[in-house]
């Protein structure tokens, strides 16, 4: 199975055409006589998300070329948020000191999570542009399962039941400006609710923008338990430098990947 990991495009009008740097990479693909299987984008589509105009041109971009460049099944790109996807102007500033003071360890945010009350529906807004380019992306349905902060696609490769997990990783944010390093949160029963609705498939991913260290320490640490424990390979984005990790860790040998060359240098 040939995986294409692609993240960080920021597209937008007014930034740097980045036709050049996605049919560079087409054209190695082609010299190398590869065949792509499947196109994982981790996030950063846009540059502004609150621009909803600019997803589509991004998507016939990007996504275009490798459908008729690298004759990719559509049905395989598999995407997830980042932080530049969401729109910031949608903030719940009472949101920010009641994460700060309420929300202090795994139990109570599995509770907020599965409250689905108003302030959890408030957590939701600056998500809503990207969420909303996902339902016109995907084929809702048996194979795609949309929810609040992630998505759950379920393909099949030579015989072999695969289910893929976006996380998505700026859900809150927009309620820390700029620091989202040690402040993000997912919460760990979404973890577990979807490792039990997968527990016979073959191969299971998780795809997020932010790198596991980017959340808050307590719910990092569990996060990354689970993910080790129930999950074989893991893609991320965001970080916006000239090189590339692998690791091979954890009792059933998860292979992580996170995507360090972006296809823009706008910041991260």
């Amino acid at each position: 199975m040939n995986i294409l990991h692609l993240t960080d495009l920021h597209y937008s009008d007014k930034g740097k055409d980045p036709s050049k740097v996605i049919n560079a990479i087409i054209t190695k693909i082609k010299e190398e006589n590869i065949v792509i299987d499947f196109v994982f984008f981790t996030g950063d589509i846009v540059n502004i998300g609150a621009d909803d105009a600019q997803y589509s041109k991004a998507v016939n971009l990007l996504f275009g070329a490798l459908q008729s460049e690298l004759n990719v099944d559509a049905s395989n790109i598999i995407i997830c948020p980042g932080n530049h996807d969401i729109d910031r102007s949608k903030i719940s500033k009472s949101l920010k000191s009641y994460f700060n003071t309420d929300i202090n360890d795994n139990l109570s945010l599995n509770k907020f999570y599965k409250s689905k009350d108003n302030d959890f529906q408030n957590s939701l807004s600056p998500l809503t542009p990207y969420r909303n380019f996902a339902n016109s992306f995907y084929n809702e349905g048996a194979e795609n399962d949309l929810c609040d902060i992630y998505s759950l696609h379920y393909r099949q490769f030579q015989n072999k039941r695969i289910a893929i997990l976006g996380l998505y990783t700026p859900w809150l944010s927009a309620l820390f400006g700029g620091e989202d390093k040690g402040n993000l949160l997912i919460p760990t029963d979404i973890l577990m609710e979807v490792s039990n609705k997968i527990k016979g498939y073959d191969i299971k991913i998780i795809l997020m923008h932010h790198p596991v260290y980017f959340l808050r320490e307590y719910n990092s640490y569990e996060v990354e338990n689970i993910i080790h424990s129930n999950f074989n390979m893991l893609f991320s984005g965001h970080i916006h430098k000239i090189s590339s990790l692998s690791r091979h860790s954890g009792t059933n040998g998860i292979f992580e990947h996170v995507a360090m060359a972006s296809l823009t240098s706008e910041g991260s």
